[in-house]
């Protein structure tokens, strides 16, 4: 109930609930006032009717010396269109004639409560009408008029007098009380159904208008408060609320877009931390002597340096609040630092086969089984580039004798230059066969190709072709070098074809494991 009490919604009614209600009783007011004194008109027309009438008939019951039949109308108007009485009085206050006769002749005495009606007030202030409660408590509407001296009154009155008496008309307020009670309860009825009518009308336009759309702001700002950045406000309309609300969504998106660069450069960061981890484990991998060694740290210390340089300019705030700007700067990090993180793995593959050279270990491997594993990622990598990935591998294969880690490298490496060095539209074919006492793999594409002067040079360490550097300027060119190391391990044998500009073809074989081997080696 309190939380109610608080609300927008309570105050804005309460705010225009009592206007409404200070405007419905004023015109309320109005009105039954002006019915009241519309009533009241008539009644002063129908008192000046009857008094016309009895006035008249006195005057031609003077003429005739004969009023009886002013005293017949007198008894017919009274009861008539609630009419109470009518009573004749003259000079003296003695009455004249009166609906009843019994009361003729009868003086009525200023002391008396149906004189003091009108003459408790002085003569300037007193009206003709005066509203009354008679003794039987019912509401009377009096009215006294003067009777005048006309020319056939002076016959009999001295014509020095201009009047002869008055003429007092009782009328009943029982019908006019009746009406303007049935105009007060109409007004009532009226102004609460006005009243709950137009509450409804508002509170709706109210709620889809203001209060609602309000409401969504403070639902919005208590989740973007818990931390949901995701949060926007879809309140429409171009009015205040709605310039509001773009205000709150781009302060929204202004936060998310703050929170995921301090994340990009938290991760970035990460990153390079595990990076120089792994600079120190290959200080015992690179065998080679200074030459390699150098070739390494050359290598490794242009992403790095990038790197960071890149992740001092964010951190050091020089490239400001613009979106585009920073996504670049990041978006150089990462693919530096995944040319980094290339190179590092490479290079820990170069490192183990030449420890798996000294301590060799020879398991049953299917190259198919190991294939598939290889292909869910690599199909990701074709598809993203837009190269076909095909395979053609038998339902059934003899095994080979090798390492599962060392035949799947094997494959990463090929299929992963295929894609890498086919240009969109192209198409990468996989096949695996069987060929007298070999297992035969076999990876095609219709890349770039390798000129005749640099096939040999692929195999060796570090070395990249011209034609694959403009394609791929990061790279490391130990891929190929690791590929021939395991071919060689195992007893196998490996073949370059390749045609510039038309593609490339490698093929590996490694000897067939008989039964008998293959329950020698497992």
């Amino acid at each position: 109930m309190r939380k109610f009490l608080d609300s927008l919604r309570f105050r804005i009614a309460i705010g225009l609930l009592l206007p409404l209600l200070a405007t419905l009783s004023l015109f309320s007011y109005v009105q039954y006032t002006i019915q009241r004194s519309l009533l009241m008109q008539n009644l002063e027309l129908l008192a000046e009717n009857a008094g016309e009438i009895v006035e008249g008939s006195l005057q031609h019951a003077m003429l005739v010396h004969d009023f009886r039949s002013v005293q017949e109308i007198v008894d017919g108007i009274v009861g008539q269109q609630g009419v109470l009485d009518l009573i004749l009085l003259d000079k003296q206050g003695q009455v004249v004639l009166s609906a009843g006769i019994e009361d003729s002749g009868t003086p009525m005495a200023l002391s008396d409560p149906t004189c003091q009606a009108c003459h408790q007030y002085d003569a300037a202030s007193r009206n003709e009408s005066v509203i009354l409660t008679a003794l039987q408590g019912t509401r009377v509407f009096r009215n006294v008029n003067s009777l005048e001296n006309g020319a056939a009154c002076q016959q009999c009155h001295d014509s020095r007098e201009r009047t002869s008496g008055v003429l007092i008309t009782d009328l009943s307020l029982a019908d006019v009380d009746r009406q303007l009670a049935v105009l007060r309860r109409n007004s009532l009825l009226w102004s609460v159904g006005s009243l709950v009518v137009i509450l409804l009308v508002v509170h709706v336009m109210m709620s889809q208008m203001v209060v609602s759309r309000l409401e969504q702001f403070v639902k919005a700002i208590a989740r973007l408060g818990q931390g949901n950045l995701d949060e926007r406000v879809t309140v429409g309309g171009s009015d205040e609320i709605g310039q509001l609300a773009l205000s709150f969504n781009r302060m929204a998106e202004g936060l998310q877009e703050k929170e995921e660069l301090e994340q990009r450069v938290e991760e970035q960061s990460t990153a390079l931390d595990k990076a120089e981890l792994a600079l120190q484990n290959l200080r015992r991998l690179v065998s080679q002597g200074p030459a390699a060694t150098l070739r390494v740290a050359h290598e490794l210390r242009s992403p790095a340096a990038s790197i960071y340089q890149t992740l001092d300019v964010l951190l050091q705030g020089y490239a400001g609040g613009d979106r585009k700007s920073q996504v670049s700067l990041l978006s150089l990090v990462r693919d530096r630092a995944q040319a980094m993180h290339a190179m590092v793995n490479d290079l820990l593959q170069l490192g183990a086969i030449r420890e798996a050279e000294r301590e060799r270990e020879v398991v049953p491997v299917q190259l198919a089984d190991v294939l598939w594993q290889v292909v869910p990622q690599m199909r990701i990598k074709a598809t993203l580039k837009g190269v076909d990935l095909r395979l053609v591998v038998p339902d059934s294969l003899p095994s080979v004798g090798a390492s599962e880690e060392h035949v799947m490298q094997l494959w990463s490496n090929l299929i992963d230059n295929a894609i890498k060095y086919t240009d969109p539209g192209g198409s990468v074919v996989v096949q695996v066969t069987v060929e007298d006492s070999w297992v035969v793999g076999t990876v095609e594409d219709t890349g770039i190709g390798i000129p005749s002067e640099e096939r040999e040079s692929v195999f060796e360490e570090f070395y990249r072709a011209k034609n694959a550097r403009q394609v791929e300027p990061y790279g490391t060119g130990l891929g190929l070098s690791v590929v021939q190391r395991v071919v060689e391990l195992y007893g196998g044998r490996l073949d370059l074809e390749s045609e510039p500009g038309k593609g490339t073809r490698f093929t590996f074989a490694f000897p067939r494991l008989d039964e008998a081997a293959a329950g020698k080696a497992a």
